[in-house]
């Protein structure tokens, strides 16, 4: 029986460091928040090529999953233009950040 039970511990200690490396593994984060409704998204990443684009939800909300970590320019788009830029916004492994692109918020647009 005890043999029975260091076996069942051994396995049960392997599964969670087998699940902790699955998480060390990651390398994206997310940037979510809020915008006028039907507005696009964009994140360019100022160091490479990166960029995403999102549509924002009915709701105002909008999310860009899994973008690698580093540094972005994000920027809402009305009609095609640039309209409210937050720039320099961190992107950390495993983390969200919350970036909410209001255009009354500011006259230039510059956040």
């Amino acid at each position: 029986m005890k043999k029975l039970n260091s076996m069942v511990a051994a396995l049960a200690v392997c599964g969670l460091l087998g699940s902790a490396a699955a998480y060390a593994q990651a390398t994206a984060g997310d940037v979510f928040g809020k915008a006028p409704a039907g507005d696009t998204v964009f994140a360019k990443n100022t160091s490479n090529a990166t960029q995403r684009q999102v549509k924002v939800d009915d709701k105002g909300r909008y999310s860009i999953r899994s973008l690698p970590a580093g540094v972005y320019d994000v920027t809402l788009m009305e009609n095609g233009k640039p309209v409210v830029k937050h720039a320099n916004v961190p992107v950390v492994v495993g983390r969200g950040i919350k970036v909410d692109l209001n255009t009354s918020a500011s006259g230039t647009g510059q956040q």
